[in-house]
């Protein structure tokens, strides 16, 4: 029986990592040309999105920091069982990514809904 929930479990949360919706930035081309930003600056300038914690702890799971040594699937959560791989080193990745703000590493409360999320995923995923 507690096989069977730990299965029922993982496959909840698997369903959940994968129908994450993308979020989309709008920008109007007429306020980046009255602002006298040319597209060299935009290309050059890093983009960094706000994630929820859940969101970047699903990216992780899915292999999405890998280039930032982030493991992905099942090393991600062999990782998250021996220590290898915690909240800080998380976020840091993202940081590293262009995927978060610099500042969010500063946010307690952000490192520990990661913490969460991550404690979350290890217990129910073996």
């Amino acid at each position: 029986m507690r096989r069977f929930a730990l299965t029922c479990s993982f496959v909840v949360l698997s369903a959940a990592l994968l129908a994450l919706p993308a979020k989309a930035q709008q920008t109007s081309p007429s306020s980046n040309l009255s602002q006298g930003v040319n597209d060299t600056e935009l290309s050059t300038r890093p983009t960094a999105r706000e994630l929820s914690p859940f969101n970047l702890v699903s990216l992780a799971y899915r292999g999405h920091f890998s280039e930032q040594g982030i493991p992905g699937y099942g090393n991600f959560v062999l990782g998250l069982h021996t220590g290898r791989i915690r909240a800080d080193d998380v976020i840091q990745a993202a940081v590293d990514a262009g995927q978060l703000s610099p500042d969010v590493q500063d946010s307690r409360s952000y490192r520990t809904a990661v913490r969460q999320h991550l404690l979350s995923l290890r217990n129910t995923a073996y």
